[in-house]
C-alpha cells in the first residue's frame, strides 16, 4: 500500500508541499537564531520520502548544526559536541550525494 501511495501524484504533491512548509519553518527558526529548532525541521525534511536524497537538505542541516554548536561552545552551554557531530555527519552525507558541493567539503574540513 505504501508503494502505491508514493507513486500516487497526490501523495507526491502533498509530501512536496509538506517538505516546503518544513523548510520554510526551518529558515524562520534559523533567522531567529533558534538553531536547534531549525535542525529539528531539517531532520523532518530528510526523513520525508526522497528527502534524504537531496544534498541541500543535508547541507542545511549541517549549517544549522554547526551554528548551534558554535553558539553553545561560545556561551558555555551543553550540547555543542552533539551538534558538531550532527554537522559533520550531515556535511558528509551532502558530499556523498554531490561530490562537487564545496560548502560540504568546507564544513567537513573544520573537523579535520
Amino acid at each position: 500500500a505504501v508503494a502505491r501511495e508514493r507513486s500516487d501524484p497526490n501523495y507526491v504533491d502533498a509530501a512536496t508541499r509538506m517538505a516546503t512548509e518544513l523548510k520554510l519553518e526551518a529558515e524562520s527558526y534559523w533567522e531567529q537564531g533558534e538553531f536547534e529548532r531549525a535542525m529539528d525541521k531539517y531532520i523532518e525534511v530528510i526523513q520525508m520520502p526522497n528527502g534524504d536524497k537531496d544534498y541541500q537538505n543535508h547541507a542545511n542541516l549541517a549549517g544549522c548544526a554547526l551554528q548551534d554548536a558554535c553558539t553553545k561552545k561560545v556561551s558555555g552551554q551543553l550540547g555543542a559536541r552533539n551538534s558538531f557531530k550532527i554537522a559533520y555527519e550531515a556535511a558528509t552525507k551532502a558530499v556523498e550525494i554531490d561530490s562537487d558541493f564545496e560548502i560540504g567539503w568546507e564544513e567537513m574540513a573544520i573537523w579535520k
